[in-house]
């Protein structure tokens, strides 16, 4: 079983959407403790600090997450986030691990690593068979993610919908990477990986005449 690490953007900026992102979580928490009960979740949060929510835990022994987990405030320290996810699953030289970057927005605030810095250590884990997904918005996923040197990106704009499809498209990119891993079908492993979930109509309704 793979170990799954998501890094979630906890900046001031998501707090209009904090419904729609812990209900996306739950989703996205409930799907896997079905297909994939006996992997390891490690959840990382992100603000102007970095936050470890849980290590190594068991998928189908995960609680419920809630507002008391997840609670948006400061910047946002993209990089720096990246960088510990690498060195904490490093460190116990574990492979076959999958790490899913949500943000709404690009870094301002890493201290400890940049851009080019952390784009060196993606592209020497994807080497040893880590992937890595990148789903953003407010930006163009698949031009930052270019950057970092990651394939798999995913655009979104915060709507309800939105967030909820990102959740689903978390679990396809997983089903990908164990069936890349293992050759063993599963039941994502056929779904094309989406690389923009942007809700149209609130795009629409954004636009001025």
């Amino acid at each position: 079983m793979p170990d799954i690490i998501f890094l979630l953007d906890e900046s001031a900026s998501m707090t209009p959407h904090v419904k729609s992102y812990i209900n996306g979580v739950n989703t996205l928490l409930t799907t896997q403790k079905q297909a994939n009960p006996n992997s390891k979740f490690t959840m990382i949060k992100f603000s102007s600090e970095i936050k470890t929510l849980c290590v190594d835990t068991k998928m189908h022994t995960l609680p419920e997450f809630t507002s008391e987990f997840y609670k948006p405030n400061g910047i946002t320290a993209l990089y720096d986030a990246i960088g510990h996810a690498i060195k904490l699953k490093h460190t116990n030289r574990v492979t076959n691990s999958v790490i899913i970057i949500l943000t709404d927005g690009e870094d301002n605030h890493s201290k400890n690593y940049t851009l080019e810095t952390i784009a060196q250590q993606i592209m020497y884990m994807q080497r040893r068979g880590w992937v890595f997904v990148y789903i953003a918005a407010n930006q163009n996923a698949q031009m930052i993610g270019e950057k970092l040197g990651i394939g798999t990106c995913l655009t979104y704009n915060e709507t309800e919908k939105s967030i909820a499809d990102v959740a689903h498209a978390c679990s396809i990119a997983i089903g990908h990477a164990i069936y890349n891993w293992s050759g063993i079908p599963n039941q994502f492993c056929e779904e094309k990986m989406p690389t923009d979930v942007r809700d149209l109509i609130e795009e629409m309704e954004n636009i001025s005449i």
